[in-house]
């Protein structure tokens, strides 16, 4: 397993408590990563195997990049694997990730695993000639996609895939000090502060609206990270109401207090890591208007003037206007919060997972 780890690790969930039998293969703990995330469900099997990649240290947060692969460890990896489901008799592997764990559950099957192997894709990387030649070695592969905009990648490369919507598994209602939300005129930027992110856009934003706004905070809510932009401390010595929330957040201070009374989110990204984006599916569906940029699947999760806007690319102008839009006018924030939270209920939620999966699966297996 790879990628973002709530979604599998929810999907598993939901099949363990529908009496599915699910073993989950993953890396055991290391010094840098000690612990199994929390949210790890109890009532499944639990088999640790060699890591075949190559990663960098995490040190106070910040690392844990991928440097390919070492080629023993590798192949190490596959044997434990390929022997976990002979001697559990497991009626199917399936993996969770991006372009390398699929070329991985190709390796698998091409090595001799008997199991069909299911794929589920959260982002693919673009086409290139050698991305074409490696797309080749998936056509063994069932491939599940959680969005449209994936599920076209694939067919660009004539690999037919299923469409399994998923979304946000964080419930920050729940993770709330206090039962009720106090609204705030706050305006919310929370993910990595790099370019990859748009952390640039909202600074500028930020900077032109602050004067001008000076009842509305403009916050951030940042990781530490080892690309983040420069000036983000500077805005906030230059302006009272511009705040800033390193983790781990002080005098408090959660994710789910900033997010759920915020007034607008804004994540101008440049590039997407998972799809559907979880940062923008879990800010709607909290009830806050989202501001984002038209890019990859974003469309298939913001309505323009429904839920959210959609601006373009690297354009602190539309990001301006759009955040203005939403402060001046309380019957559109209003509109905007009340349809967020239901679109995402509606189109994203994990209410027929089990059951798309399941016949996805039973279809392979009865071949």
């Amino acid at each position: 397993m790879s990628g973002h780890v709530q979604m599998p690790l929810h999907a598993i969930k939901l099949l363990a408590d529908a009496n599915h039998e699910v073993h989950l293969f993953t890396n055991p703990p290391t010094e840098d990563r000690p612990d199994l995330p929390d949210i790890l469900p109890s009532n499944i099997n639990i088999h640790f195997v060699t890591d075949g990649r190559k990663r960098t240290i995490v040190k106070g947060g910040v690392g844990g990049k991928g440097k390919g692969f070492r080629p023993v460890a590798l192949f190490k990896q596959i044997n434990q694997i390929k022997e976990i489901v002979r001697k559990e008799k497991l009626e199917l592997f399936h993996a969770y990730g991006y372009g390398r764990t699929a070329s991985f559950s190709s390796l698998l099957k091409f090595s001799g695993l008997k199991a069909p192997a299911f794929v589920t894709l959260f982002g693919l990387p673009q086409l290139s000639a050698k991305e074409r030649l490696i797309r080749k070695t998936w056509k063994r592969l069932h491939l599940i996609s959680c969005t449209s905009y994936v599920q076209e990648l694939l067919q660009q490369s004539k690999l037919p895939a299923t469409l399994i919507r998923t979304g946000p598994v964080r419930n920050m209602f729940t993770e709330l000090k206090e039962d009720s939300v106090t609204r705030k005129d706050r305006v919310l930027f929370w993910r990595d502060p790099t370019a990859a992110n748009g952390a640039d856009i909202c600074l500028k934003a930020f900077q032109q609206l602050a004067p001008e706004y000076p009842s509305v905070t403009f916050e951030f809510a940042i990781r530490p990270h080892w690309n983040e932009i420069d000036g983000i401390e500077t805005l906030e010595q230059t302006f009272e109401n511009v705040k800033v929330h390193r983790f781990p957040y002080k005098d408090g201070i959660t994710i789910a207090d900033l997010v759920t009374s915020s007034k607008v989110i804004v994540l101008p990204f440049r590039k997407h890591s998972i799809h559907p984006q979880l940062a923008i599916a879990e800010s709607l569906a909290c009830g806050i208007p989202t501001i984002t940029t038209d890019l990859c699947s974003a469309r298939e999760i913001v309505r323009e003037g429904e839920n959210g806007f959609l601006t373009p690319v690297d354009n602190v102008t539309a990001t301006v206007q759009k955040i203005k839009e939403v402060l001046d006018s309380d019957e559109l924030f209003n509109k905007l919060s009340r349809q967020a939270k239901q679109s995402i209920k509606e189109q994203w939620g994990w209410s027929d997972y089990v059951n798309e999966v399941d016949t996805l699966y039973q279809r392979v297996i009865q071949k």
